[in-house]
């Protein structure tokens, strides 16, 4: 391996540097409108797909709006907060208000 890589132009790592950066484990960002407690589909694969990739090393993020369906009631403990920040598991849930389309 090189003793120096040369990134971005005038900034270079070194090789210390780059090993240090493999070993940190990727971070994944998901966005999506539906996210368990939610009922269906979409939640179920959401969370299946942000669990694996927990389990494969992953730290991962998702955002999504406050829990509504499918009655389209938000429970009080989200009501007039602008978003609110959970821990599901071994990953970070970030709620947020959503606009309705209809």
């Amino acid at each position: 391996m090189y003793s120096q890589v040369k990134i971005f132009g005038n900034k270079s790592l070194s090789s210390q540097k780059l090993r240090d950066k493999e070993k940190s484990p990727l971070r994944v960002l998901i966005i999506g409108e539906y996210f368990p407690p939610d009922i269906g589909g979409a939640a179920t694969r959401l969370f299946n797909v942000a669990k694996g990739l927990t389990l494969n090393g992953c730290n991962v993020t998702i955002v999504t709006a406050f829990p509504h369906y499918p009655t389209g009631n938000i429970p009080k403990e989200y009501k007039y907060k602008p978003l609110k920040i959970e821990y599901i598991g071994n990953f970070r849930v970030i709620r947020t208000f959503v606009f309705p389309l209809t």
